[in-house]
């Protein structure tokens, strides 16, 4: 056995494991993929189709165009705009990675296209290469460590939504007063939530 190189990958975002999942049999997701990172990395509330009660028609198989291309048509669409000026450029910068998370260079014989511009109002704004210069962004972003400290919360706490909101706010300013060295870590997290009164009280249902 020898040992592997994943230089080209940089964090969890661009490994096997995440690229595959969220992605289809035959092609690449950038629509869950790029959902699901503003949802789960950027805590942002992007809401699903059937919640604006839209009809959403994928975009036709067609062997001349590149998936990024295909899906690019969002854009256009009125009612599909306003949402995916957010989603395509987070899903469209893994297009170096195929349904599998394998590297590739071309698509439908098309050279990949995975350059994007993310203009959400937020701190991780600006032009990527691909995933690995976007990622290499997320890291060093307080958005993202926010959303992380939110995330911790969610899932030690095993409560999420409206009926939480309060008390993920409480935990979260507590969390804030934290050193900002220690913002980011899971273990100073944890220790956050384990002092503060949600550990150890319930509000009667």
């Amino acid at each position: 056995m020898g040992r592997v190189s994943l230089s080209n990958r940089r964090g969890l975002l661009n490994q096997g494991a995440f690229l595959a999942v969220h992605a289809h049999a035959t092609e690449t997701a950038p629509v869950l993929r790029g959902v699901t990172v503003l949802r789960r990395v950027t805590c942002s509330d992007i809401p699903s189709p059937t919640e604006l009660n839209i009809n959403v028609v994928p975009p036709v198989p067609d062997p001349s165009k590149t998936t990024r291309e295909r899906f690019a048509i969002h854009s256009t669409d009125a009612e599909c705009r306003s949402c995916h000026d957010y989603i395509d450029p987070f899903g469209f910068s893994f297009e170096r990675f195929d349904g599998m998370g394998k590297i590739r260079e071309t698509d439908n014989g098309h050279p990949v296209d995975s350059a994007v511009t993310v203009a959400m109002g937020a701190d991780v704004d600006g032009a990527y290469a691909d995933s690995n210069a976007l990622a290499q962004a997320l890291s060093t972003s307080p958005m993202v460590r926010s959303c992380f400290a939110r995330q911790v919360f969610r899932a030690s706490a095993g409560r999420s939504g409206k009926g939480a909101a309060e008390s993920e706010e409480s935990f979260l300013r507590a969390w804030e007063a934290a050193p900002e060295a220690e913002q980011g870590k899971i273990v100073e997290a944890l220790v956050t939530y384990v002092k503060s009164s949600l550990f150890s009280h319930r509000r009667p249902q």
